[in-house]
């Protein structure tokens, strides 16, 4: 974050090209704030966005999982390993953060969280870094963190929750986990295999890389098109 909030606040407005909160916005004046970005001349992010946009418009890949909770990290840590482990098809990302504003239930649609929406999820997150609100970012953190055990850590990461959690006895380490969003998302029935099961037929490439990098963009993936047999 800028150690100046104004400063940053401008920078906001440079890259933006509006002086609204884009959270806030509806979703008529989210859709002229993007159709501003059809021209060469506009500012950068919503020449951005358009694109975005216009990539992931056919690319499928909508899906809704319920959020992580510190019920469900509990009941992954309580299991008894080799055991057949607890559901772990949450969304641990950053989307529950931002889901409840304005332009993010404007993009809601039908009720299912599409792509684009969770692009636009970090677009605002990087505009509260830009204006140093930090109590957007963590306001999540303390209520989360507060039916945790002794020994579990939580933080706010880029990608989601993320949860460290050791064990000790007679003053050593015997077991520490990390559970951060990847671990979630790409698991068994996980958000990221939800979400390319749900692709469209014939999605482009570069509507395919869009759609991973709105998910999780911490994900190493190589995208190669292949011809059927």
């Amino acid at each position: 974050m800028l150690q100046d909030r104004q400063t940053g606040q401008a920078l906001a407005r440079e890259l933006t090209g509006s002086n609204v909160s884009l959270a806030h916005m509806n979703a008529q004046a989210f859709e002229a704030w993007l159709a501003t970005g059809r021209t060469e001349n506009s500012a950068f992010l919503p020449r951005l966005f358009n694109r975005c946009q216009s990539a992931l418009a056919a690319a499928g890949a909508v899906v809704s999982m319920p959020e992580l909770t510190s019920q469900s990290v509990q009941a992954w840590l309580a299991h008894e390993r080799g055991q057949g482990a607890p559901v772990m098809a949450y969304d641990a990302s950053i989307w529950p953060d931002y889901a409840h504003y304005p332009v993010m239930q404007a993009l809601l649609g039908t009720g299912e969280v599409t792509p684009f929406a969770r692009l636009v999820a970090r677009l605002l997150e990087f505009l509260a870094c830009l204006e140093d609100q930090a109590e957007t970012i963590f306001a999540r953190v303390n209520p989360f963190r507060a039916n945790m055990e002794r020994g579990v850590g939580v933080a706010r990461a880029a990608r989601g929750m993320l949860v460290h959690a050791v064990q000790m006895h007679n003053g050593l380490v015997t077991d520490y986990q990390i559970l951060s969003p990847t671990f979630w998302h790409m698991a068994e029935n996980g958000l990221f295999r939800q979400a390319v099961s749900r692709l469209r037929s014939g999605c482009a490439k570069v509507s395919l890389e869009c759609v991973l990098a709105a998910l999780n963009p911490c994900v190493p993936v190589t995208v190669e098109l292949t011809q059927h047999a």
